[in-house]
Parts: structure tokens; sequence; C-alpha cells
């Protein structure tokens, strides 16, 4: 070939080559990773972008990479991440495996560019809950333990799931968060445990309590005299013939032939009262408030005499199988009268303290004299009954019952032989309403919220504390003092009582409740009297986890109370022989049940 041949196909070709490498580089554009690559990966996404996945469960996710120009890229391998394995785990190629309840983002990585989504994992549904209880019938007052156990559609059990919980009668039973229940009365509840929607129940059943005191307040009737015996008459003539009526003999031996026909009637305990006499017997007026002398033990020193025929009263009733609840009535409870109050009890306690025949010491009473009306000045007589505990716990009267209870446990009477009575059922107390100047905070208090301080200002124990009560049945609006009231029959508003009872000491409480009295107020509810509320008081009492009391009462005082169809009649009429009112028989039926 000729040089010149040569040179122009030399030129030819040069020129087809600068052709050749104009055209690649129109075509390659921006995407060309190189003279002759692959497009880049400018971003990477993943669908879905989010999942809620039940754990145990799994989602599929798909990573796309797309070029600059949005093009989808084929054929490119993503490396996928978890950013939390403990909550969801995924494969190489995108298996999501949810494993425990949270949020975790999943991340796929594509020649360096990334997309996360983000991956919410859900617990297994409830879809089943069974409620066990560790006892389906249960005594009243008792507590325990309902447990709920949550499934899956497969029957698989759920740990770690919550529950709330309901009573479908909380006057039955009462249940907490936990599920830890208390049968606060007879009857049967349902307990409903209910969690995410789903709920099971369990039936439980509470069994009414027994009686362990099938009581009478005992008033000694002086057969065939209009009156008497008055109880520190009973003791300071019990060793000596009867003066009045010769004919009964030895006081102690009427006594004794009273006691057969209470026991006869079912009776294993009563409640006897001695006050804080007076050396002799004056007009009950104000500023004197003279006590009867015949109604309890010389204050503030009882001669030995009378101790010893106290004495000689307990080992009677002992030999009867009997216990005593013994009232000790004191009118002196202002604390300027401390040391003579402390002479009156050391003298009778340390008599009987021992005796296996003392159940209970109630301390009972008033100040001396006080303000009847609020204005700042003492003007009346105080009361020979209760004490007025409804005043406030800082108020003379429970001053004085946590001062004598304090003093007899120092005596060595154990804390749950020591009590005062609670009045119950009236309405204006219970509710809590407004009081006079008298009342602390110028308002009513529950008589057994203040005993409840004062057990706890004495570091009682909760096992050993008795709540002894004074349960009497009215109307709801009985004692109303003006406040507005819708009224409630005796039964319904006695129910209401003992419930609001137990709350004020908490339904958990292992303290025990004592009727120190009960039956039926003076005068009469409309259709409401004694051989009615015998039957309901003593089965209010069972179903609600009272240990029973003493139904007042044996015997009235005089004739002419006898006489009152406005009082509320006692077991025996008065009179030489011994005749019973319709109450007697309301009473044997009601203490024959166990």
């Amino acid at each position: 070939m000729s040089i010149a041949l040569r040179a122009v196909r030399a030129r030819l070709v040069a020129f087809a080559l600068s052709n050749v490498l104009i055209l690649t580089a129109a075509c390659g554009g921006s995407d060309s990773s190189g003279p002759s690559g692959p497009p880049a990966v400018a971003a990477v996404s993943i669908s879905p972008p989010s999942a809620s996945v039940v754990a145990g469960q799994t989602a599929q996710l798909t990573a796309t990479a797309t070029s600059s120009a949005g093009a989808v890229l084929t054929g490119r391998t993503a490396s996928w991440t978890s950013a939390d394995a403990g909550i969801a785990t995924v494969s190489s190629a995108g298996l999501v495996t949810a494993l425990q309840p949270g949020s975790t983002s999943v991340t796929a990585t594509i020649e360096g560019r990334s997309g996360s989504a983000t991956i919410t994992v859900t617990a297994v549904p409830v879809a089943a809950v069974s409620v066990t209880a560790a006892a389906t019938t249960v005594a009243v007052r008792t507590i325990a333990q309902a447990t709920a156990v949550m499934k899956d559609a497969s029957g698989n059990v759920l740990a770690g799931r919550s529950a709330t919980w309901t009573s479908s009668d909380s006057t039955v039973v009462r249940v907490e968060s936990s599920g830890s229940f208390v049968a606060v009365g007879a009857g049967t509840a349902q307990l409903t445990a209910t969690s995410e929607g789903k709920s099971g129940v369990a039936s439980i059943t509470v069994q009414a309590g027994t009686l362990a005191y099938r009581g009478l307040y005992t008033q000694f009737e002086r057969r065939g005299f209009p009156n008497g015996y008055y109880s520190g008459d009973a003791i300071k003539d019990f060793q000596t013939t009867d003066a009045f009526v010769p004919s009964l003999g030895l006081v102690k031996d009427e006594i004794a032939r009273q006691l057969d026909a209470i026991v006869a009637l079912g009776v294993n305990t009563i409640t006897f009262e001695l006050r804080s006499a007076d050396s002799v017997l004056v007009p009950r007026v104000y500023p004197d408030c003279n006590v009867s002398p015949s109604t309890g033990l010389l204050f503030p020193r009882p001669p030995s005499a009378d101790l010893d025929n106290l004495v000689a009263f307990f080992n009677l009733a002992q030999t009867k199988q009997l216990k005593v609840m013994l009232r000790l009535v004191n009118n002196r409870m202002e604390s300027t009268y401390r040391t003579e109050s402390t002479i009156w009890l050391d003298s009778i306690l340390n008599r009987v303290k021992s005796h296996p025949a003392l159940e209970l010491v109630l301390f009972e009473g008033d100040q001396r004299t006080v303000d009847s009306n609020g204005d700042g000045t003492k003007d009346a007589c105080g009361g020979l009954a209760e004490p007025p505990l409804n005043l406030g716990p800082d108020r003379p009267a429970a001053q004085y019952v946590q001062w004598a209870i304090g003093h007899a446990m120092e005596l060595g009477i154990p804390a749950r032989k020591l009590s005062a009575q609670a009045v119950l059922g009236a309405y204006v107390v219970d509710m809590e309403l407004g009081a006079g100047a008298n009342a602390q905070e110028s308002r009513q208090w529950h008589p057994l919220g203040v005993m409840k301080t004062i057990f706890d200002r004495l570091a009682v124990p909760e096992d050993q504390r008795t709540y002894a009560v004074s349960f009497y049945q009215s109307s709801k609006c009985h004692i109303a003092a003006g406040y507005p009231c819708t009224d409630a029959a005796p039964r319904d508003w006695a129910r209401e009582t003992l419930i609001r009872a137990w709350g004020k000491l908490g339904y958990r409480t292992r303290s025990r409740m004592v009727a120190v009295e009960w039956g039926v107020v003076t005068p009469f509810p409309t259709g409401w009297n004694t051989d009615q509320a015998i039957p309901v008081g003593a089965s209010l009492m069972r179903n609600f986890g009272l240990e029973g009391g003493s139904l007042w009462r044996w015997a009235n005082f005089t004739n002419d109370e006898d006489a009152d169809a406005t009082t509320p009649y006692s077991i025996k009429w008065r009179g030489t022989a011994y005749n019973y009112t319709a109450a007697r028989a309301a009473l044997v039926q009601a203490y024959a049940q166990p």
C-alpha cells in the first residue's frame, strides 16, 4: 500500500472514532458511573413504610432502589438491619419477625444508600379470661385471693397482662386491683376480671358467721316488788336476805334462779352495769348530779365487802357457764377527777381482771356536768350511758376512754378485753353532720372512727382490738336533727349502718365487733317492736360478721315500764311468776342457730 493511501485511511479511522465517543457521551448522561458502568443508586425506599405486627408473627418488607432520575433500578442487592433486634429481627430477604411489644426501625442499604421502615410490635391479643379464687365459698370477714389468667386464641397463657377487677355487689364482696377480696356480708357476688375487652367471672358465696356471744343485758328483778334489783343493790346485798321480799331468801339465791332462767333461753353472756355511785340518794339535778347508790359501787372507794360480793357474783356467773361484759359507767370523766377515777377503777379491776368469767370491760359515762346548749357554760348533768364519742377524739369523753383503756392495760388486762361503746344508727351521727360548739370542729364524729383513733394512739395491734357497739334499730330519720333525710325502714337502715360501720374501720380490718347492747329504740318505730327486731338484729350480726352481743334486756326496772306500751318490752314480765313476753320465743329461736 502506498504511503498516500495509508494516510487517507488513518484520517477516516480517526473521524469514525471521534463520532463514537460523541454518541456515547450523549447516551450515558449523568447516570454514568464511568465511561461504561451501570446507573448509580440515588435512593432506597421500603414498602410498606410502616407496619404493625403481632408478636410472634412476620411481615415482608421490600426495598426498591432508584436512580437520581427516579428510575427503578433492578437487580440490586439490599442488606437489612433492625435497630432493636430484641423487638423485631429482619432476614436478608427483608422478612421481619416480631418478638415483643415495642417499636423499632428496619433499614435496607443498597450500594451505600439507605431507607427505613417503622415496625410496631403489638402484644398477642387476649382472646379469653378465666378467673379462679382460692375459695368460692368463704365465711364473712374472710380475706382471700382471686386470680385472672389471660389466654390467646390458641389457648396459650399470656404472661404479663393486667386485669381490672369489679364486684357485682360490694356489700357482699369488695375486691382490690390485685384480685384480693374481702367478704363483707353474707350473699353471692360475681367477681369480674377484664383485660383488653375480654372478661372472666367467678361466683363467690359468702356464708354468715356465728354468734360467739348470745347475750342478754341483765337487770335482775326483785320479783314481787314494784322495782329493783338495781345493779348496785344486787351486788351490795348479794350475801343477805332480801329486805323487801324475804320470801325470796338470799339475794344471791334469787339471782341464781334468774340466771338459770336466762341460761335456758340459750344465753351464754350477760352485760352487767355498775355506776360510779354517790353515798346517798338525792334528786339528780344540776349542779350536784347525784348518782344513786342503788345503781353502782361507791365512788371513789367501794367498800371491801362490796368488792367481795362482786367477785362472788362473777363466781356465780361462772358456775352457770356465763361470760360477763362489765360496763363501768363513770360520770366523772373530767381530767380533774383522774385521781379519784383511778382509785375507783383499780378497786374494781384488780378484783376481777383475772376472773375467767370476765369477757369485756366497757368504759362508759360522761362528765359530771356539761354544757347542754353550746354557749360555753356548763348547765346540766352529764349522761349515764354510752360515752359521747361523737364529740371527737380530743374531747373529754374520748380522752377519758383512752386513758382508762391504757391504764387497764398497765394493770395487765389484755387489750382485747377493753373497749367503750360506740353508738350506731343515729342518722345525724352516722352521716357525720353538723354539731354544736361542744363538738370538735363543730361536727359529729362517727364513734367507731373515734375508737379507731384511740386504739391507734395506744398502739393496740389490730387483731387485739374489740370495737364495742350499741346497736338499736330505728327508722333512718329517727334522729336526723332537722337535716334532710329520706326515711328507710329499721331493717334496711340497720343493714346500711353495719356496712358503714365496717367501712369506718376498714373492710379488711382484723379487729372484732361486739354489740354490748342491741335491740330497738324507745319509743318503738312505727310498725316495729322487740320481737320483730330480734330476728333481724341476730341475722344482721351473723351476716356482717359481728361476734354477737347482749339483747336489751332481761327485765324492766319498774312495773311502770312494763305498763308503758312505747317502751321496748323485756324478755320477762315483772312479777313473782316467770311470765314472758313475745320477745322470749323470738330470742330462743334466734339463739338456737349456730
